[in-house]
This record gives C-alpha cells, structure tokens and sequence, in this order.
C-alpha cells in the first residue's frame, strides 16, 4: 500500500502543477460548490452551464464537508489544502482498487497487481489534457475497475449497486450496461461453433487487412 501512496501522491502532483491548472483550481473549487446548489459557475473566466456536469455530485459531497472542517475548524487548512486531499484520497482509491481488482480477477502475484497500478498511473498523466482539473477522473477509474470485477463474477445486482453510485461520480456509469451486455454476447458466441468460427474469420480478416494497412502508411517513413 505504500508502493500505491507513492504512486497516487505522483499522480497527484502532475494534475495539480500540469501547466496553469494552479491558476484555474480557485475556479475548479467554486464549481464544486455550484454543482451542489445547480447554479452556473465560472471556467476560464467564463460563466457557463454544461448540462452534462450536473451529475458530477459525488466529488463535491466529499469535498464540501472536508472544505468546511478545513475553513472553520482547521487553523493549517484552507479550502485548496482540503481539494488536494480529496484528490490525493481519491487517487489512492483508485489505484488500490485497480491492485484489489487485478489480485481479484487474474489471482495475480502482488508484484504483477503492483505492475499494474505503475502502468495505470503511468497512463493516467497523458489523460491530463485541460487547463483544470477534473476531479471526476480518478473515481471513474475506481468505478469502471469495480464494474469489470462485477462482471467476471456474474453479480448483476453488485454490477446495478456499483452503477448506481457511479452514476453520482460521471455519466460513464452508463459502461456498467455494455460491460454485461459484451459478457453474455460472449456466452452466446461460445454456445454456438458457427457463429465462433465466423466471429474467429472476421476478426483474423480485420486484423490482417488493419496489419497490412498499417504497414502501407509506416512505408513514406522509411
């Protein structure tokens, strides 16, 4: 779990100095609060709305509780210090869940779990693209990690429990639907010879023309 904290603690510290995103977490933290209340907010210097955001609650019901302890109570705390915790919390969550769901799935050394929280966080730094944060990133990862355990396990209701709440954190709760949905189209494929046997010729067509076409492009490079 210390491999996992380091890790997060890495993470973390890109999203947050990436570029000018200390310029913008002042107007990331309002929003947060907005959200709550269903109000317009500020990004960029900009008032706006995106309907899309208004899901997005489950991060700013952690936060505004941690935010006010950290203003009221708190004399070493501020409402910044308190975001940067939630995010560091957050990205160990997700990182010890993708460990747990790894050991979970595959029975797994702890190393090669281990090896695959590095590449996850690894992965993670590129996904920062924007100008701000965006706090719903990391327990996506946690959620989508926990929906794809759900559905190796064949627990439908576990899936259903887990997309419920994610559908607080991001409108990707949605995947929960097409996750069980590519697990029993599975089941049927391998139930049926002839319907595997074409899926097996159409995949070997596709990836031999998509090698072929690769090839063709990389050419001029060389």
């Amino acid at each position: 779990m210390v491999f996992v904290a380091c890790l997060a603690l890495g993470v973390v510290f890109v999203s947050s100095y990436l570029g000018d995103r200390q310029k913008f977490r002042g107007e990331i933290i309002q929003m947060q609060f907005d959200l709550l209340q269903g109000k317009d907010y500020v990004l960029n210097g900009r008032p706006m709305y995106l309907p899309a955001f208004q899901n997005r609650v489950l991060f700013p019901l952690a936060l505004y509780p941690l935010a006010l302890y950290a203003v009221t109570q708190s004399k070493l705390l501020d409402a910044n210090d308190a975001f940067l915790l939630l995010r560091l919390l957050t990205a160990c969550l997700a990182l010890a869940t993708m460990w747990w769901v790894a050991r979970g799935i595959s029975n797994c050394s702890p190393k090669l779990a281990a090896g695959g929280a590095l590449l996850l966080a690894f992965s993670l730094i590129f996904t920062f693209q924007f100008a701000w944060e965006h706090p719903t990133d990391l327990l996506d990862v946690c959620f989508i990690a926990l929906m794809t355990l759900a559905t190796v396990q064949k627990r439908l209701l576990l899936l259903l429990g887990i997309a419920l709440v994610a559908a607080l954190n991001r409108e990707s709760a949605a995947f929960a639907g097409v996750l069980w949905a590519l697990r029993s189209w599975r089941r049927s494929i391998a139930s049926q010879p002839r319907l595997r046997a074409c899926c097996g010729r159409f995949v070997t067509r596709w990836m031999k023309n998509g090698a072929c076409s690769l090839v063709k492009s990389a050419a001029p490079l060389f």
